[in-house]
C-alpha cells in the first residue's frame, strides 16, 4: 500500500515536470506516504498524504480534494491535482517494519504506535472513498480538457508528465544520442537519430529493448513491428 519513490527520478520530475509534485525528505525520522491510485498500462499514478490542517476542517470535499479521518477527527488529507505518473522500477514499497524503523529514530514507540494506527485508518479511508476511482475520473476529465478552469489551473499536467517520465527512460539508456518525444492520442512517438518509435504505455518498461532494436538493427517479430513509414512499433 505505502510507497517511497526513487529519489533520483523523483528530482527529475520534480526539474523537469512540475515542482508542485511532492517531496518524500522531510528529514531523519519522518515518512509521508505515498501510495497508488490506478494503472495505465505499466504507468502508475501515484499520490501522497498530506499533514491535516486547521483550515481544512472548514473545507469541502472537492473532485481533487478529499479528507481522511480516525473517528471524527481529521488527521489527513489527499490532493489528487497533484499524483503524478512513475513505472513500477522507481516505487520502493514500504511495509510496517520499514515504516517502524524510519519513525524510530525520532518517536517513542508510544508515538510511533499511534502513527501506525493513524496509517491504518487513512487506508480504510482511502479505499472506502474510492479515491482512486476519483483520480481516474480527474485524470480523464483533464485529458479530454473537460475541467474548469479554477481545477484545471490546480492540476499537474499530467499528459506533459507523462512524455517526462518515458524521456527519463530514454536518457538512462540514449546517454549519448538525441531523443525527442511526443505524444498524441494515448501514443508516445519517440526519435531517436533518425529514426521513429511508436510507444505504447504498457512498453515504458521495455525501452531497453528499444535501445537493442535501435543500435543493433534487430527486427523481432514478437517485440516489434516496422511499418511502411519506417515507423517502428514497441
Amino acid at each position: 500500500m505505502w510507497l517511497k519513490i526513487d529519489e533520483d527520478y523523483l528530482q527529475y520530475m520534480k526539474t523537469h515536470g512540475d515542482n508542485r509534485i511532492p517531496n518524500q525528505d522531510y528529514g531523519s525520522g519522518k515518512y509521508k506516504p505515498f501510495f497508488k491510485l490506478f494503472s495505465i498500462g505499466s504507468v502508475h499514478y501515484i499520490t501522497q498524504i498530506n499533514h491535516a490542517q486547521p483550515r481544512h476542517r472548514n473545507m469541502n470535499e472537492m473532485d481533487d480534494f478529499f479528507k481522511l479521518k480516525q473517528g471524527n477527527e481529521i488527521v489527513g488529507v489527499v490532493n489528487l491535482n497533484y499524483m503524478f505518473p512513475v513505472l513500477d522500477k522507481h516505487l520502493i514499497t514500504m511495509n510496517e517494519h520499514d515504516i517502524r524503523t524510519v519513525l524510530s529514530i525520532n518517536k517513542t514507540d508510544v508515538q510511533v504506535n499511534n502513527y501506525m494506527e493513524r496509517l491504518k485508518a487513512e487506508e480504510l479511508e482511502i479505499k472506502s472513498k474510492s479515491i482512486g476511482l476519483h483520480a481516474e475520473i480527474l485524470y480523464e476529465r483533464q485529458k479530454g480538457n473537460r475541467l474548469d478552469a479554477k481545477l484545471f489551473n490546480r492540476c499537474l499536467d499530467y499528459g506533459d508528465l507523462e512524455t517526462k517520465t518515458l524521456q527519463y527512460e530514454l536518457d538512462q539508456q540514449f546517454t549519448k544520442k538525441q531523443t525527442f518525444v511526443i505524444a498524441t492520442q494515448g501514443l508516445f512517438f519517440v526519435d531517436v537519430d533518425d529514426e521513429r518509435y511508436t510507444v505504447t504505455y504498457g512498453d515504458m518498461e521495455s525501452i531497453p529493448l528499444l535501445k537493442e532494436v535501435h543500435e543493433n538493427g534487430l527486427e523481432l517479430a514478437k517485440d516489434i513491428e516496422i511499418t511502411q513509414t519506417n515507423t517502428k512499433s514497441m
